[in-house]
Parts: C-alpha cells; sequence; structure tokens
C-alpha cells in the first residue's frame, strides 16, 4: 500500500504518526513482559509462603507435644519449671512465625480477616507473667 504525498510537511506528520505507533508498540511489549515477569514473581512469592508456613509450624508442634507430655510424667518442681520456660519460649515461636506469615500474607495480599473475641484481662495477664518469667530468667543465668 502507498501513499501520494504532497509536501514536505505532511510527510513528515506522516513519519511522525508512524514513529509514534512503533514506539507505542515496543512500550506495549515491554510492559507485557513486565507483567509476565511480575505475575511469575508473584507465583514464587506465594509458593514461598506456603513452604515457609510449614516448614515453621513443623518443629514446633512437636516440641509443644513433647513438653506437655514430659510435664505430666515428671513430679520434680525444678524440671517442671524448666519445660514451663521451654512450653513458654516454645508458645512464643510460634507466635512470632505466625505473625510472620502474617506479614507476608499482607503483603501478597492474602490474608483474610475474621473477628474473635477475647478476654483482655487475660491477655494483660499474660504478658505481665511472661515479662516477668523473662527478667527472672535473666537474672538467674546471669
Amino acid at each position: 500500500m502507498t501513499i501520494f504525498i504532497e509536501g514536505n510537511s505532511t510527510s513528515l506528520s506522516y513519519a511522525s504518526i508512524f514513529d509514534n505507533l512503533w514506539r507505542q508498540a515496543e512500550l506495549y511489549d515491554e510492559i507485557k513482559k513486565a507483567y509476565e515477569k511480575f505475575q511469575s514473581h508473584d507465583k514464587i512469592q506465594k509458593e514461598f509462603t506456603e513452604i515457609t508456613d510449614h516448614e515453621l509450624r513443623e518443629p514446633i508442634q512437636p516440641i509443644l507435644g513433647f513438653t506437655k507430655y514430659l510435664k505430666n510424667k515428671i513430679t520434680d518442681k525444678g524440671q517442671i519449671d524448666l519445660l514451663e520456660i521451654i512450653d513458654r519460649n516454645t508458645r512464643r515461636l510460634k507466635k512470632l512465625s505466625e505473625n510472620i506469615l502474617e506479614l507476608s500474607k499482607i503483603e501478597n495480599n492474602l490474608l483474610s480477616m475474621h473477628k474473635e473475641q477475647f478476654n483482655m484481662k487475660e491477655l494483660i495477664q499474660n504478658l505481665t507473667i511472661n515479662y516477668k518469667n523473662e527478667n527472672i530468667e535473666i537474672r538467674s543465668l546471669v
């Protein structure tokens, strides 16, 4: 297909239009490649979150279970106190890993929210007990 053009300004206009269309097509291809790369990265990130979720939770549950089992079998107060420290710190580790995973889910727009009732007084009491126990543990180690 050919176009007969009279005048230099008209030919420059057509050249400019075709040049802009060519650049637009190139930009579209670049954006499409970037979007595909983003989709691939997003998929990898979701898979990583799922694997991390499993790998962090898997070793914590047996520690909690064996600690509970041993607390029921042992009668020595000192050993029970040590098991309480293990139990408390394992629960803290479990909560920390859950918080990390929630943060990752928030970043990936995968977090689902739900309402939950809780006892504020009990929460504050547990936090206070944990804080006091940490200080006691630190003093006994020093």
